[in-house]
């Protein structure tokens, strides 16, 4: 993409973004590792990339609010509830900075994505993932939108995007559907790879990904084939990242049916409210260290973890909880 502002050294500064909804269904692998992922393409000096874990495409609301895996919203339409990772803060900081390295040379914060190198990026099949077996959240990455080869005839000029396209619509070229490749996970189901440290994703509340398959519409399950056929077609991670919260104590995640959820639950977790909002307070004083976090940002991230309902009324902690939750705040 850069080979005629190199040759002419024009190229611009670049901030990239991404989230994990990218790798899933907008086909970015091409770009971390191109047509064959064999090897990482090498990041540009003038490129600084971001990647977030576990992130949906544009962000979520930020929400801390806990909610039941029994009660949790489903939106129409969606085989998962939203995803509430948030990048509006994680945005703030970025642009911040790229303003900074704009106007005064001010280095940009360190690039963080995942790469082939590092183990970090794998094909999308839950066994190379590592993706644990939640009983409600069965793996359905492997549905991702490949990227894909086109044959627009021999007029176009692939190398410099530009040309006169003589075969419309273009053909597949043999061997034209590309791999895809994903983010390894941990034994909650969340991306555990270099990227950006996002508050909800260090302070988990449950188990975010970057796909969510819809279940109506042309891409749905029971879609129509084209005029006049009838078939199933389920193709497609939506734009919107998936979310299944952890269930609140462990006794009501081992009573979960019909198999209780291996994932550690909130109170096993954090202990008490008070130990949740420091872990949260711990997540957004290293980000602020490390310019992914507005220091007034995560103020209100803090702010809105105090204010939320993880592990209050009626959870009553034991004294093993409070002991959990003073552990975790003397650090």
């Amino acid at each position: 993409m850069l080979h005629r502002c190199a040759q002419s050294n024009t190229c611009p500064q670049i901030l990239e973004t991404l989230g994990s909804a990218e790798l899933y269904s907008e086909k970015m692998s091409a770009s971390l590792c191109g047509f064959t992922c064999v090897a990482d393409i090498p990041l540009p000096t003038n490129v600084h990339r971001y990647y977030s874990p576990g992130a949906t495409h544009g962000g979520g609301s930020g929400s801390f609010h806990w909610d039941s895996p029994d009660t949790v919203t489903i939106p129409a339409g969606q085989s998962l509830p939203n995803n509430p990772i948030p990048l509006t803060f994680t945005n703030n900081a970025l642009q911040y900075a790229f303003i900074q390295l704009l106007m005064s040379g001010t280095k940009m914060p360190r690039s963080v994505y995942p790469t082939l190198a590092r183990g970090e990026l794998v094909p999308n099949t839950a066994a190379a993932e590592g993706f644990p077996n939640i009983p409600r959240l069965p793996y359905r990455g492997d549905q991702a939108w490949p990227p894909v080869v086109y044959d627009f005839g021999p007029r176009e000029n692939y190398d410099q995007e530009s040309g006169v396209p003589t075969i419309q619509p273009p053909i597949i070229k043999k061997n034209g559907v590309l791999p895809v490749y994903a983010a390894k996970v941990n034994e909650d189901g969340n991306e555990d790879v270099t990227g950006l440290p996002t508050v909800l994703g260090e302070a988990p509340l449950g188990t975010y990904v970057g796909w969510n398959l819809a279940t109506t519409g042309w891409y749905g399950p029971n879609a129509s084939n084209g005029p006049g056929s009838v078939g199933q077609v389920f193709a497609g991670a939506g734009n919107s990242g998936g979310y299944l919260p952890f269930w609140d104590t462990r006794a009501h995640r081992m009573a979960d049916v019909p198999v209780a959820d291996p994932r550690l639950s909130v109170e096993e977790r954090y202990g008490t409210h008070d130990g949740y909002v420091c872990v949260v307070t711990a997540a957004g004083n290293e980000a602020v260290k490390e310019r992914f976090l507005l220091a007034s940002d995560a103020q209100t991230l803090i702010s809105n973890a105090k204010a939320s309902n993880v592990l209050g009324p009626p959870y009553m902690p034991t004294s093993a909880d409070i002991i959990l939750a003073h552990s975790l705040c003397s650090h």
